[in-house]
């Protein structure tokens, strides 16, 4: 597989989302399930893994020290028609999560914009659908279609006349 980074770089990504501890141990690329992950926390299982991936149904909520165990929070979109991931983001950011945040799966490169908005900062997109050509040379440029976005969003929290008053953002007009 191969993960588009939000500066438009691509690298190959390996990541096995497993649901079961048992899988965990036998796989060396493993993120494992959140409710999976916070039994062997629970249960003070080691080694820990450091990547986790949430169902479209789980609630983004993470304890401060939960928090600080995990790298990377991976959100599948099982099927193109399913958005949750994207509130799930949204939630996550808003909630004061800092670090990895990777969208994996059937999303569409058209629609890296929204996810970049949402807080996320790597894509996994189905590798039957986009190849590592496909994401070298559209991934960059469809993640810079929009520079300085007007609304707020997860990533970007003031709307831009509010960056504008402050100057934060540039004056694109003519």
């Amino acid at each position: 597989m191969w993960k588009l980074e939000l500066d438009g770089s691509v690298s190959d990504y390996r990541a096995v989302l497993v649901s079961t501890w048992e899988a965990a141990r036998d796989e060396a690329d493993t993120v494992l399930a959140l409710p999976v992950w916070r039994e062997a926390l629970a249960a003070g299982r080691t080694p820990l893994p450091r990547r986790v991936w949430l169902a479209p149904e789980e609630d983004p909520l993470l304890s401060p020290d939960e928090g600080t165990r995990l790298e990377e929070i991976v959100l599948p979109f099982a099927k193109f028609t399913d958005g949750r991931a994207f509130s799930q983001a949204t939630r996550l950011r808003r909630r004061g999560w800092h670090g990895r945040l990777t969208a994996f799966g059937a999303f569409l490169l058209d629609q890296l914009d929204y996810l970049r908005r949402c807080g996320f900062d790597g894509f996994v997109p189905d590798p039957a659908r986009y190849d590592r050509a496909t994401l070298e040379r559209d991934g960059a440029r469809l993640l810079t279609v929009f520079p300085e976005p007007y609304q707020a969003s997860a990533a970007v929290p003031d709307p831009l006349f509010r960056r504008r008053e402050r100057g934060l953002a540039e004056d694109r007009t003519p």
